[in-house]
């Protein structure tokens, strides 16, 4: 069971073709059209189905990837339900001129935002990472090329000091 589904009821997960099968009820062209609309969302949905109470005809589905948010058909009441961690809550009814419409300008002009909002963070901070990353390399690279740097300085030195010494040795035998 999903963190934002109600805690009282129980739910098995069901495939979108059986909640076509069996959802007749208020808005049943609602993922229909979610799905033609915003394709990326419609197809990591999960979706739930409430059974042993009196919920059991509700439809529910978790969009659970950037942010998390839950939607319910509710046929009796007639209205579709969207709420989020952030406590966010949305309801549309039979009231509303359009409430499939209505519901999905509000996925559009709010979780839509928030999953934009959310994956330009996850890129600045992975492009703040990645720098991080490429200056540690960078400074690994740099103190090896001054242990390099070092170790040539030892070689010529003693290529220095060897040739001190055949050059004497070389002056020695001349005398």
């Amino acid at each position: 069971m999903h963190r934002l589904l109600e805690k009282k009821e129980k739910y098995v997960e069901e495939s979108y073709e059986e909640v076509n099968q069996r959802y007749e009820g208020f808005a049943d062209t609602f993922f229909e059209k979610l799905q033609s609309r915003f394709p990326d969302i419609f197809s990591k949905l999960k979706f739930y189905r409430p059974y042993g109470s009196k919920y059991i005809n509700d439809v529910n589905a978790v969009y659970d990837k950037e942010i998390a948010f839950a939607i319910a058909l509710d046929p009796y009441c007639e209205a579709i339900f969207m709420w989020d961690e952030k406590k966010s809550k949305f309801h549309f009814s039979e009231c509303d001129k359009d409430p499939v419409e209505k519901c999905l300008m509000a996925i559009e002009t709010y979780y839509l935002k928030l999953i934009k909002e959310t994956i330009v963070k996850k890129i600045h901070l992975l492009t703040k990472q990645e720098f991080n990353n490429n200056m540690l390399s960078y400074n690994r690279m740099t103190d090896n090329l001054s242990k390099k740097t070092l170790e040539m300085d030892i070689v010529q030195q003693n290529l220095m000091t060897d040739f001190i010494v055949v050059e004497q040795h070389l002056m020695l035998k001349e005398m």
